[in-house]
């Protein structure tokens, strides 16, 4: 907080009433980057079995630092008629307690090829895993860019789950290559 004394002065050069006038500055609030390693990921479904020699397609590869590898859907024709695992789909991250969080980025899978990038989208949030607040009900991403930031606003959270509504393509329901999360640093 600032305190200013404003004197207005005429063009005489007579001094007119002071004004006391206080000045509050609110600087954007410190964050920081959630350490991948203290978080845990989980889904509806992964590809393990057409994945197995190169560890695509399970959801903690989008807390592994490596954009080149992913978290998918299952799609494997053996395991199911169709190919594909019946949705709803979803990929929740444990951030291992609860934090004041300031923003979200999802960085989808490589967009050069269409395979379930997530178009559509809710996301809520929950301090205990298992009563959930809807924040974002059927947002859209229009995958000009391969990463999606959602603002936050302060929740406080230790679980985030991303509904994934509707994917790219018609081949894998739903994937993402990394999540970063960023919460607000504690006042001192």
């Amino acid at each position: 907080n600032y305190h200013y004394e404003v004197v207005a002065t005429n063009g005489a050069g007579i001094d007119g009433e002071a004004a006391v006038l206080d000045v509050t500055v609110n600087a954007p609030p410190k964050t920081f980057e959630i350490p991948q390693t203290d978080m845990t990921a989980t889904a509806s479904s992964e590809e393990t079995k057409d994945e197995e020699e190169t560890g695509y397609g399970y959801a903690k590869n989008v807390l592994d630092g490596d954009p080149s590898t992913v978290w998918c859907t299952q799609w494997n024709a053996e395991l199911n008629e169709d190919g594909k695992h019946p949705g709803p789909h979803w990929l929740q991250i444990d951030l291992g307690q609860v934090y004041t969080l300031d923003h979200i980025d999802f960085l989808q899978r490589n967009l050069s090829s269409p395979h379930g990038q997530v178009i559509e989208y809710n996301l809520s949030y929950s301090e205990d895993g298992e009563n959930f607040t809807m924040f974002v009900e059927n947002g859209q991403w229009d995958l000009k860019d391969q990463s999606n930031t959602v603002a936050l606003e302060n929740i406080r959270a230790r679980y985030l789950k991303l509904d994934c509504l509707k994917g790219q393509g018609d081949y894998v329901p739903a994937a993402m290559a990394e999540v970063n999360v960023f919460a607000v640093e504690k006042s001192v």
